[in-house]
Protein backbone atom coordinates (compact mmCIF):
# COMPACT_ATOMS: atom_id res chain seq x y z
CA UNK A 1 0.00 0.00 0.00
CA UNK A 2 2.65 2.55 0.51
CA UNK A 3 1.20 4.91 2.43
CA UNK A 4 3.59 6.98 5.45
CA UNK A 5 1.81 9.55 7.57
CA UNK A 6 3.23 9.86 11.12
CA UNK A 7 1.97 12.56 14.22
CA UNK A 8 4.34 15.13 15.05
CA UNK A 9 5.88 13.54 18.13
CA UNK A 10 5.58 16.79 20.25
CA UNK A 11 1.91 16.68 19.63
CA UNK A 12 1.41 12.87 20.62
CA UNK A 13 3.32 13.20 23.89
CA UNK A 14 0.02 15.53 25.09
CA UNK A 15 -2.28 12.97 23.79
CA UNK A 16 -4.12 10.64 25.86
CA UNK A 17 -6.08 7.64 24.49
CA UNK A 18 -8.43 5.58 26.73
CA UNK A 19 -8.88 1.93 25.06
CA UNK A 20 -11.47 -0.26 26.13
CA UNK A 21 -11.69 -4.09 25.68
CA UNK A 22 -14.75 -5.54 26.55
CA UNK A 23 -13.65 -9.97 26.80
CA UNK A 24 -15.54 -12.62 27.63
CA UNK A 25 -13.75 -16.13 28.13
CA UNK A 26 -11.03 -15.09 25.90
CA UNK A 27 -7.87 -14.94 28.01
CA UNK A 28 -5.29 -16.04 25.38
CA UNK A 29 -6.69 -13.67 22.57
CA UNK A 30 -6.72 -10.79 25.30
CA UNK A 31 -3.02 -11.89 25.93
CA UNK A 32 -2.21 -11.32 22.48
CA UNK A 33 -4.06 -7.88 22.04
CA UNK A 34 -2.30 -6.52 24.92
CA UNK A 35 1.12 -7.58 23.89
CA UNK A 36 0.74 -5.54 20.78
CA UNK A 37 -0.95 -2.61 22.83
CA UNK A 38 2.67 -1.91 24.39
CA UNK A 39 4.45 -2.15 21.13
CA UNK A 40 2.94 0.55 20.02
CA UNK A 41 4.08 3.70 18.55
CA UNK A 42 1.86 6.18 19.97
CA UNK A 43 3.29 4.70 23.58
CA UNK A 44 7.22 4.71 22.98
CA UNK A 45 6.69 8.52 21.25
CA UNK A 46 5.25 9.41 24.52
CA UNK A 47 1.43 9.50 24.20
CA UNK A 48 -0.30 7.68 27.18
CA UNK A 49 -2.78 4.86 26.33
CA UNK A 50 -4.71 3.77 29.49
CA UNK A 51 -6.20 -0.04 28.82
CA UNK A 52 -9.71 -0.91 30.78
CA UNK A 53 -10.61 -4.24 30.67
CA UNK A 54 -14.20 -5.47 30.97
CA UNK A 55 -14.48 -8.60 32.00
CA UNK A 56 -17.95 -10.36 31.19
CA UNK A 57 -17.73 -12.60 34.04
CA UNK A 58 -15.58 -15.03 32.47
CA UNK A 59 -14.84 -18.23 34.33
CA UNK A 60 -11.47 -18.58 32.66
CA UNK A 61 -8.05 -16.23 33.98
CA UNK A 62 -8.84 -13.26 32.13
CA UNK A 63 -7.36 -11.48 35.77
CA UNK A 64 -4.34 -13.40 35.92
CA UNK A 65 -3.58 -11.97 32.44
CA UNK A 66 -4.06 -8.26 33.21
CA UNK A 67 -2.19 -8.50 36.25
CA UNK A 68 0.78 -10.06 34.03
CA UNK A 69 0.02 -7.49 31.97
CA UNK A 70 3.16 -5.13 30.69
CA UNK A 71 1.19 -2.04 29.58
CA UNK A 72 -1.45 0.40 31.89
CA UNK A 73 -4.29 -1.79 32.42
CA UNK A 74 -7.15 -1.83 34.95
CA UNK A 75 -9.89 -4.46 35.78
CA UNK A 76 -13.49 -4.39 35.89
CA UNK A 77 -15.55 -7.20 36.53
CA UNK A 78 -19.16 -7.49 35.79
CA UNK A 79 -21.35 -9.71 37.69
CA UNK A 80 -22.87 -11.41 33.95
CA UNK A 81 -21.79 -11.56 30.87
CA UNK A 82 -24.03 -8.47 29.49
CA UNK A 83 -22.32 -9.17 25.64
CA UNK A 84 -19.89 -6.82 23.94
CA UNK A 85 -22.43 -3.79 23.57
CA UNK A 86 -22.78 -3.32 27.09
CA UNK A 87 -19.46 -3.84 27.33
CA UNK A 88 -18.21 -1.05 25.33
CA UNK A 89 -20.85 1.16 27.13
CA UNK A 90 -20.09 -0.08 30.42
CA UNK A 91 -16.06 1.15 29.49
CA UNK A 92 -17.34 4.27 28.16
CA UNK A 93 -19.47 5.76 31.12
CA UNK A 94 -16.11 5.29 33.14
CA UNK A 95 -13.55 6.56 30.63
CA UNK A 96 -15.96 9.29 29.84
CA UNK A 97 -16.37 10.04 34.04
CA UNK A 98 -12.72 10.71 34.22
CA UNK A 99 -12.50 14.23 31.91
CA UNK A 100 -9.14 13.24 30.84
CA UNK A 101 -9.14 11.60 27.09
CA UNK A 102 -8.57 12.83 24.11
CA UNK A 103 -9.85 9.96 22.13
CA UNK A 104 -11.44 6.85 22.70
CA UNK A 105 -10.31 3.64 21.11
CA UNK A 106 -12.36 0.15 21.33
CA UNK A 107 -10.81 -3.28 20.26
CA UNK A 108 -12.22 -6.85 20.31
CA UNK A 109 -10.22 -8.89 22.22
CA UNK A 110 -9.98 -11.16 19.60
CA UNK A 111 -7.73 -9.00 17.36
CA UNK A 112 -4.11 -7.79 17.65
CA UNK A 113 -2.62 -4.33 16.31
CA UNK A 114 0.33 -3.55 14.12
CA UNK A 115 2.74 -1.38 16.09
CA UNK A 116 1.55 2.07 14.38
CA UNK A 117 -2.41 1.39 14.50
CA UNK A 118 -3.51 3.87 16.79
CA UNK A 119 -0.66 6.50 16.07
CA UNK A 120 -1.80 5.65 12.23
CA UNK A 121 -5.69 6.82 13.20
CA UNK A 122 -4.54 9.48 15.41
CA UNK A 123 -2.93 10.65 12.88
CA UNK A 124 -5.80 11.33 10.26
CA UNK A 125 -7.95 12.55 12.82
CA UNK A 126 -5.90 14.99 13.30
CA UNK A 127 -5.09 16.72 9.90
CA UNK A 128 -8.81 16.53 9.48
CA UNK A 129 -11.19 17.94 12.73
CA UNK A 130 -14.41 16.91 10.90
CA UNK A 131 -13.56 13.11 11.44
CA UNK A 132 -15.45 12.00 14.45
CA UNK A 133 -14.60 8.17 14.38
CA UNK A 134 -11.89 6.73 12.45
CA UNK A 135 -11.34 3.03 12.08
CA UNK A 136 -8.59 0.38 11.17
CA UNK A 137 -8.32 -1.54 7.74
CA UNK A 138 -8.68 -5.41 8.97
CA UNK A 139 -6.30 -7.85 7.46
CA UNK A 140 -7.27 -11.36 7.43
CA UNK A 141 -5.43 -13.11 10.61
CA UNK A 142 -5.14 -16.08 8.57
CA UNK A 143 -3.77 -14.87 5.40
CA UNK A 144 -1.90 -10.85 5.58
CA UNK A 145 -1.83 -10.54 2.19
CA UNK A 146 -5.99 -10.15 2.27
CA UNK A 147 -8.30 -7.43 3.87
CA UNK A 148 -11.30 -8.18 5.88
CA UNK A 149 -12.65 -5.16 5.62
CA UNK A 150 -12.29 -1.37 6.03
CA UNK A 151 -15.50 -0.12 6.84
CA UNK A 152 -18.60 -0.13 5.03
CA UNK A 153 -21.66 1.48 3.35
CA UNK A 154 -25.14 0.69 4.65
CA UNK A 155 -27.91 -0.10 2.04
CA UNK A 156 -30.59 1.31 3.92
CA UNK A 157 -32.68 0.82 1.19
CA UNK A 158 -32.43 -2.75 1.07
CA UNK A 159 -31.45 -3.26 5.02
CA UNK A 160 -27.93 -4.51 4.05
CA UNK A 161 -24.19 -3.87 4.45
CA UNK A 162 -21.67 -3.14 1.72
CA UNK A 163 -18.11 -3.88 3.35
CA UNK A 164 -15.52 -1.91 1.68
CA UNK A 165 -12.74 -4.04 0.52
CA UNK A 166 -14.04 -6.85 1.85
CA UNK A 167 -11.46 -10.37 1.47
CA UNK A 168 -9.69 -8.33 -1.24
CA UNK A 169 -6.12 -7.84 -1.94
CA UNK A 170 -4.58 -5.64 -0.22
CA UNK A 171 -2.39 -4.73 -3.55
CA UNK A 172 -5.56 -3.24 -4.35
CA UNK A 173 -6.46 -0.71 -1.98
CA UNK A 174 -5.26 2.91 -3.23
CA UNK A 175 -6.81 4.89 -0.68
CA UNK A 176 -5.50 5.66 2.11
CA UNK A 177 -8.68 7.62 4.09
CA UNK A 178 -11.98 6.07 2.97
CA UNK A 179 -15.02 7.83 4.02
CA UNK A 180 -17.87 5.41 5.07
CA UNK A 181 -21.01 4.74 6.99
CA UNK A 182 -19.83 2.86 9.67
CA UNK A 183 -16.51 1.30 11.20
CA UNK A 184 -16.74 -1.81 12.92
CA UNK A 185 -17.46 -1.15 16.90
CA UNK A 186 -14.41 -3.15 17.57
CA UNK A 187 -11.38 -1.55 15.36
CA UNK A 188 -13.23 2.27 16.29
CA UNK A 189 -11.20 5.52 17.06
CA UNK A 190 -13.48 7.82 18.64
CA UNK A 191 -12.88 11.69 19.59
CA UNK A 192 -14.46 11.96 22.89
CA UNK A 193 -16.03 15.29 21.74
CA UNK A 194 -17.91 13.18 19.16
CA UNK A 195 -18.28 10.26 21.82
CA UNK A 196 -19.97 12.81 24.53
CA UNK A 197 -22.55 13.61 21.49
CA UNK A 198 -23.20 10.30 20.26
CA UNK A 199 -23.68 8.88 23.56
CA UNK A 200 -23.36 5.09 23.94
CA UNK A 201 -24.08 1.92 21.64
CA UNK A 202 -27.91 1.73 21.51
CA UNK A 203 -28.61 -1.41 23.81
CA UNK A 204 -31.42 -2.03 21.87
CA UNK A 205 -29.37 -3.82 19.65
CA UNK A 206 -27.45 -6.06 21.98
CA UNK A 207 -25.88 -7.86 19.10
CA UNK A 208 -24.72 -7.03 15.64
CA UNK A 209 -25.56 -3.92 13.68
CA UNK A 210 -25.02 -1.58 16.80
CA UNK A 211 -22.00 0.19 15.32
CA UNK A 212 -24.10 0.64 12.55
CA UNK A 213 -26.14 2.25 13.69
CA UNK A 214 -23.54 4.51 15.92
CA UNK A 215 -22.11 5.67 12.56
CA UNK A 216 -24.76 6.58 11.14
CA UNK A 217 -25.49 8.75 14.53
CA UNK A 218 -22.15 10.08 14.10
CA UNK A 219 -22.81 11.80 10.68
CA UNK A 220 -26.26 12.70 11.38
CA UNK A 221 -24.67 14.82 14.12
CA UNK A 222 -22.27 16.37 11.19
CA UNK A 223 -19.32 14.26 12.03
CA UNK A 224 -16.91 12.06 9.25
CA UNK A 225 -16.56 8.19 9.64
CA UNK A 226 -13.80 6.91 8.35
CA UNK A 227 -11.56 3.64 7.64
CA UNK A 228 -7.69 4.56 7.72
CA UNK A 229 -6.15 1.65 5.44
CA UNK A 230 -2.34 2.64 6.63
CA UNK A 231 -3.80 1.17 10.41
CA UNK A 232 -3.59 -2.51 10.81
CA UNK A 233 -5.88 -4.46 12.92
CA UNK A 234 -5.93 -8.67 12.76
CA UNK A 235 -8.63 -10.42 13.01
CA UNK A 236 -10.30 -13.79 11.72
CA UNK A 237 -12.78 -12.51 8.27
CA UNK A 238 -16.25 -11.98 9.64
CA UNK A 239 -17.86 -13.83 6.41
CA UNK A 240 -16.73 -17.25 7.39
CA UNK A 241 -17.72 -16.40 11.56
CA UNK A 242 -21.13 -15.49 12.67
CA UNK A 243 -23.69 -18.07 12.96
CA UNK A 244 -27.02 -19.43 11.28
CA UNK A 245 -28.73 -18.63 14.34
CA UNK A 246 -27.06 -14.62 14.43
CA UNK A 247 -28.33 -14.19 11.36
CA UNK A 248 -31.39 -15.52 11.69
CA UNK A 249 -32.46 -13.75 14.52
CA UNK A 250 -30.47 -10.25 15.08
CA UNK A 251 -29.62 -10.50 11.44
CA UNK A 252 -34.11 -9.86 10.88
CA UNK A 253 -34.95 -7.85 14.04
CA UNK A 254 -31.78 -5.08 14.37
CA UNK A 255 -31.93 -3.63 10.73
CA UNK A 256 -35.66 -3.13 10.96
CA UNK A 257 -34.59 -0.97 13.91
CA UNK A 258 -31.90 0.59 11.78
CA UNK A 259 -34.48 1.42 9.05
CA UNK A 260 -37.06 2.57 11.48
CA UNK A 261 -34.43 4.96 13.37
CA UNK A 262 -33.47 6.74 9.57
CA UNK A 263 -35.79 5.92 6.82
CA UNK A 264 -38.35 8.41 5.98
CA UNK A 265 -41.83 8.26 6.84
CA UNK A 266 -42.56 7.69 3.80
CA UNK A 267 -39.83 5.49 2.11
CA UNK A 268 -39.50 3.49 5.14
CA UNK A 269 -43.18 1.49 3.80
CA UNK A 270 -41.36 -0.04 0.70
CA UNK A 271 -38.08 -0.46 2.67
CA UNK A 272 -39.67 -2.58 5.51
CA UNK A 273 -41.99 -4.50 2.75
CA UNK A 274 -39.37 -5.58 0.96
CA UNK A 275 -37.22 -6.44 3.73
CA UNK A 276 -40.39 -8.77 5.31
CA UNK A 277 -40.61 -10.27 1.80
CA UNK A 278 -37.17 -11.74 1.86
CA UNK A 279 -37.22 -12.46 5.81
CA UNK A 280 -40.76 -14.69 5.62
CA UNK A 281 -39.18 -16.32 2.40
CA UNK A 282 -36.12 -17.10 4.03
CA UNK A 283 -37.96 -18.30 6.96
CA UNK A 284 -40.62 -20.27 5.57
CA UNK A 285 -37.65 -21.76 3.34
CA UNK A 286 -36.43 -23.43 6.25
CA UNK A 287 -39.80 -23.98 8.18
CA UNK A 288 -40.44 -26.36 4.64
CA UNK A 289 -37.53 -27.99 5.06
CA UNK A 290 -37.52 -28.95 8.11
CA UNK A 291 -34.95 -26.20 9.71
CA UNK A 292 -38.05 -25.37 12.17
CA UNK A 293 -35.30 -23.57 14.47
CA UNK A 294 -33.64 -21.33 12.77
CA UNK A 295 -37.10 -20.58 11.08
CA UNK A 296 -39.02 -20.04 14.78
CA UNK A 297 -35.80 -17.67 15.50
CA UNK A 298 -36.77 -15.53 12.21
CA UNK A 299 -40.22 -14.92 13.48
CA UNK A 300 -39.44 -14.46 17.05
CA UNK A 301 -37.20 -11.78 15.44
CA UNK A 302 -40.26 -9.92 13.54
CA UNK A 303 -42.66 -10.61 16.80
CA UNK A 304 -39.95 -9.31 19.17
CA UNK A 305 -39.96 -5.85 16.97
CA UNK A 306 -43.51 -5.47 16.43
CA UNK A 307 -43.60 -6.16 20.49
CA UNK A 308 -41.03 -4.04 21.46
CA UNK A 309 -39.21 -6.91 23.02
CA UNK A 310 -35.45 -5.49 22.28
CA UNK A 311 -32.11 -5.52 23.87
CA UNK A 312 -30.81 -9.14 24.34
CA UNK A 313 -32.74 -12.61 23.44
CA UNK A 314 -33.17 -15.74 25.36
CA UNK A 315 -34.39 -17.83 22.38
CA UNK A 316 -32.11 -20.69 21.26
CA UNK A 317 -32.52 -22.94 18.37
CA UNK A 318 -32.48 -26.43 18.71
CA UNK A 319 -30.72 -29.02 16.66
CA UNK A 320 -32.54 -30.00 13.20
CA UNK A 321 -32.21 -32.56 11.09
CA UNK A 322 -33.16 -30.84 7.80
CA UNK A 323 -32.95 -30.30 4.45
CA UNK A 324 -33.58 -34.43 3.85
CA UNK A 325 -30.55 -34.99 5.18
CA UNK A 326 -30.81 -38.79 5.48
CA UNK A 327 -28.00 -41.79 6.79
CA UNK A 328 -27.31 -43.19 3.06
CA UNK A 329 -23.91 -42.28 2.74
CA UNK A 330 -22.24 -41.04 -0.79
CA UNK A 331 -19.29 -41.76 -1.64
CA UNK A 332 -16.94 -39.79 -4.34
CA UNK A 333 -17.05 -40.84 -7.69
CA UNK A 334 -15.67 -39.63 -11.20
CA UNK A 335 -17.88 -36.84 -11.67
CA UNK A 336 -18.58 -33.33 -11.49
CA UNK A 337 -18.73 -31.66 -7.66
CA UNK A 338 -20.93 -28.56 -7.40
CA UNK A 339 -20.07 -26.83 -3.75
CA UNK A 340 -22.29 -24.45 -2.66
CA UNK A 341 -21.48 -21.47 -0.41
CA UNK A 342 -23.37 -21.98 2.70
CA UNK A 343 -20.77 -23.34 4.40
CA UNK A 344 -17.76 -21.65 6.14
CA UNK A 345 -13.89 -21.78 4.58
CA UNK A 346 -13.17 -24.41 6.62
CA UNK A 347 -16.10 -26.92 5.67
CA UNK A 348 -15.77 -26.15 1.99
CA UNK A 349 -11.87 -26.47 2.29
CA UNK A 350 -12.75 -29.97 3.98
CA UNK A 351 -15.05 -30.61 0.93
CA UNK A 352 -12.47 -29.90 -1.63
CA UNK A 353 -10.18 -31.81 -0.86
CA UNK A 354 -11.99 -34.93 0.21
CA UNK A 355 -13.63 -34.96 -2.69
CA UNK A 356 -9.98 -34.39 -5.01
CA UNK A 357 -8.30 -36.73 -2.67
CA UNK A 358 -11.58 -39.63 -3.26
CA UNK A 359 -11.31 -39.36 -7.34
CA UNK A 360 -13.91 -35.96 -8.04
CA UNK A 361 -13.61 -35.16 -11.65
CA UNK A 362 -14.08 -31.39 -11.30
CA UNK A 363 -15.26 -29.32 -8.67
CA UNK A 364 -16.96 -26.09 -9.02
CA UNK A 365 -17.42 -23.62 -6.45
CA UNK A 366 -20.49 -21.21 -6.33
CA UNK A 367 -19.65 -18.42 -4.47
CA UNK A 368 -20.29 -14.61 -3.07
CA UNK A 369 -17.95 -12.45 -4.90
CA UNK A 370 -16.90 -11.15 -2.18
CA UNK A 371 -15.61 -14.51 -0.64
CA UNK A 372 -13.58 -15.82 -3.75
CA UNK A 373 -10.45 -14.53 -2.64
CA UNK A 374 -10.41 -16.80 0.27
CA UNK A 375 -10.53 -19.62 -1.85
CA UNK A 376 -8.36 -18.94 -4.92
CA UNK A 377 -5.45 -21.30 -3.10
CA UNK A 378 -8.05 -24.77 -3.18
CA UNK A 379 -7.94 -26.92 -6.11
CA UNK A 380 -11.07 -25.69 -7.72
CA UNK A 381 -11.42 -25.88 -11.35
CA UNK A 382 -14.24 -23.39 -11.49
CA UNK A 383 -15.94 -20.73 -10.07
CA UNK A 384 -19.56 -19.51 -10.89
CA UNK A 385 -19.83 -16.01 -8.86
CA UNK A 386 -22.78 -14.26 -7.24
CA UNK A 387 -23.51 -11.16 -5.96
CA UNK A 388 -25.90 -11.77 -3.18
CA UNK A 389 -25.99 -8.33 -2.01
CA UNK A 390 -27.49 -7.11 -5.05
CA UNK A 391 -30.74 -5.59 -5.33
CA UNK A 392 -32.68 -7.60 -7.54
CA UNK A 393 -31.44 -10.41 -5.89
CA UNK A 394 -34.60 -12.94 -7.12
CA UNK A 395 -32.94 -12.18 -10.77
CA UNK A 396 -29.49 -13.15 -9.54
CA UNK A 397 -30.59 -15.89 -8.02
CA UNK A 398 -32.34 -17.07 -11.25
CA UNK A 399 -29.66 -16.18 -13.17
CA UNK A 400 -26.84 -18.51 -11.31
CA UNK A 401 -30.00 -21.43 -11.12
CA UNK A 402 -30.14 -21.40 -14.58
CA UNK A 403 -26.95 -21.50 -14.88
CA UNK A 404 -26.36 -24.66 -13.08
CA UNK A 405 -28.67 -26.51 -14.19
CA UNK A 406 -26.52 -26.28 -17.85
CA UNK A 407 -23.51 -28.24 -15.71
CA UNK A 408 -23.98 -31.86 -14.94
CA UNK A 409 -22.59 -33.35 -11.79
CA UNK A 410 -23.44 -33.82 -8.05
CA UNK A 411 -24.65 -30.72 -5.95
CA UNK A 412 -23.33 -30.46 -2.51
CA UNK A 413 -24.80 -28.73 0.21
CA UNK A 414 -22.24 -28.17 2.69
CA UNK A 415 -24.37 -26.35 5.84
CA UNK A 416 -27.92 -27.96 5.83
CA UNK A 417 -29.43 -25.35 8.38
CA UNK A 418 -28.51 -22.57 6.04
CA UNK A 419 -29.54 -24.09 3.13
CA UNK A 420 -29.38 -22.84 -0.68
CA UNK A 421 -32.03 -22.76 -3.16
CA UNK A 422 -29.45 -23.45 -5.43
CA UNK A 423 -30.17 -27.57 -3.69
CA UNK A 424 -32.91 -27.62 -6.34
CA UNK A 425 -31.20 -27.15 -9.67
CA UNK A 426 -30.34 -31.14 -9.66
CA UNK A 427 -31.75 -34.36 -9.46
CA UNK A 428 -28.34 -35.90 -7.16
CA UNK A 429 -27.78 -33.74 -3.86
CA UNK A 430 -25.87 -34.20 -0.92
CA UNK A 431 -24.91 -33.09 2.13
CA UNK A 432 -21.78 -32.67 4.37
CA UNK A 433 -21.03 -34.07 8.01
CA UNK A 434 -18.74 -31.70 9.32
CA UNK A 435 -17.69 -34.10 11.84
CA UNK A 436 -17.46 -37.30 10.56
CA UNK A 437 -16.16 -35.70 7.33
CA UNK A 438 -18.77 -37.44 5.14
CA UNK A 439 -21.17 -36.68 2.45
CA UNK A 440 -24.76 -37.80 2.94
CA UNK A 441 -27.30 -37.89 0.34
CA UNK A 442 -30.55 -35.28 0.68
CA UNK A 443 -33.94 -35.54 -0.94
CA UNK A 444 -33.67 -31.80 -1.53
CA UNK A 445 -33.52 -31.89 -4.96
CA UNK A 446 -35.10 -30.84 -8.60
CA UNK A 447 -38.24 -33.03 -7.65
CA UNK A 448 -38.46 -30.83 -4.36
CA UNK A 449 -38.18 -27.70 -5.95
CA UNK A 450 -42.29 -26.96 -5.60
CA UNK A 451 -41.03 -26.25 -1.65
CA UNK A 452 -38.87 -22.91 -3.06
CA UNK A 453 -41.71 -22.13 -4.79
CA UNK A 454 -44.32 -22.60 -1.47
CA UNK A 455 -41.59 -20.47 0.52
CA UNK A 456 -41.57 -17.18 -1.94
CA UNK A 457 -45.47 -17.17 -1.95
CA UNK A 458 -46.00 -18.18 1.74
CA UNK A 459 -43.65 -14.91 2.15
CA UNK A 460 -44.91 -12.81 -0.39
CA UNK A 461 -48.83 -12.89 1.55
CA UNK A 462 -47.10 -12.76 5.27
CA UNK A 463 -45.21 -9.30 4.40
CA UNK A 464 -48.27 -8.59 3.17
CA UNK A 465 -50.33 -9.65 6.65
CA UNK A 466 -47.80 -8.01 8.61
CA UNK A 467 -46.78 -5.19 7.44
CA UNK A 468 -49.24 -2.53 9.23
CA UNK A 469 -48.01 -3.78 12.71
CA UNK A 470 -44.33 -3.92 11.69
CA UNK A 471 -44.51 -0.47 10.22
CA UNK A 472 -47.16 1.17 13.39
CA UNK A 473 -44.05 -0.05 15.65
CA UNK A 474 -41.53 1.49 13.40
CA UNK A 475 -42.64 5.13 13.68
CA UNK A 476 -42.12 4.58 17.58
CA UNK A 477 -38.45 4.98 17.34
CA UNK A 478 -36.52 8.52 17.62
CA UNK A 479 -32.94 9.42 16.15
CA UNK A 480 -31.57 10.62 19.65
CA UNK A 481 -28.11 9.69 21.12
CA UNK A 482 -28.61 6.38 23.66
CA UNK A 483 -27.79 6.86 26.91
CA UNK A 484 -27.88 4.02 29.33
CA UNK A 485 -28.21 4.95 33.01
CA UNK A 486 -27.07 1.50 33.95
CA UNK A 487 -23.94 0.56 35.75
Amino acid sequence: MGFGIAMNEQKMKGTKVGAVIPVFNRSSDLKVLLESLEKQTFVKEGGTLDVLVVDNASTDNVADVVRQGVCNVELVTLTENRGACQGFNHGMRLLLGRESYDFLWLLDSDLWASESALERLIASMEEDAAIGLAGSLIVNSRDHTVAVEAGAMIDLQHGGVQPRMCNAPLSLISERIIQVDYVGSGVSLMRVEAARGAGCYDERYHFLWEDMDYGLMMQRLGWKVVAVTDSLVYHPPFTEKRSAQVDAYYGVRNPMITISKYAGNTDRIFILYNFLRRAFKGMFFRRINGVKSLSSLTWSAISDFILGRLGQSTRTASIDEGHGASCEEVHVAQDNYIVLPSGTLTMISDIVHALKENGGKDVILVVQDYRKELFRTLPIDQFVIYNDKSPHLLFEHLRVFVKLMTIPGVVINPDFKRGSPFTYSHSKVATWDPEAKKLFASNENIISIWKLLAAVLCGEIAAFLLMLPVLLRSYTFRVEPFRSDRA
